[in-house]
């Protein structure tokens, strides 16, 4: 029977620690809520959280950004993706993607100029219209409507 390590959680808002013992294991769920979303059209200062690098299904690259609202602890987290044109992208489809990462760039105060990399992004804030998309898998879901 091995054991494991009793260690404490990194997380300092997690209410307990992990335990050798499962079975014995009480959480503590008074302070539990549930996630939130914010009505159409609310206007809200975001903040990067996190950065992923994906390939859709046409093979083009796009940077998902998880981002939090901020002064707003109780409302879900937002996802929003990034696309990057593609050598199959027409010249419609290159300019709504450069479009669309010049109004996040702008939005986040970043030098248009310069050359900027996934990490350069965490950290960053902007203030962005809100909208709502609902889904089977997720329920409702705060989107970025527009980068202000």
């Amino acid at each position: 029977m091995s054991k494991t390590k009793n260690t404490k959680n990194t997380n300092d808002s997690a209410p307990f620690d992990t335990f050798e013992d499962p079975t014995s294991f009480v959480p503590n769920f008074d302070d539990v809520y549930d996630e939130v979303v914010l009505p159409v059209g609310t206007e809200a200062e975001i903040q990067i959280v996190n950065v992923d690098t994906g390939t859709d299904k046409n093979g083009g690259t796009y940077w998902r950004l998880r981002c939090e609202i901020l002064d707003q602890p109780t409302a879900k987290d937002i996802t929003t993706f990034i696309s990057f044109p593609g050598p199959s992208d027409d010249a419609k489809r290159v300019n709504r993607k450069k479009l669309s990462l010049m109004r996040m760039m702008q939005s986040l105060k970043m030098d248009l100029t310069k050359p900027f990399s996934q990490s350069d992004l965490i950290g960053l804030t902007a203030w962005v219209i809100l909208g709502i998309q609902s889904s089977d898998e997720y329920g409702d879901q705060n989107i970025i409507k527009r980068w202000l």
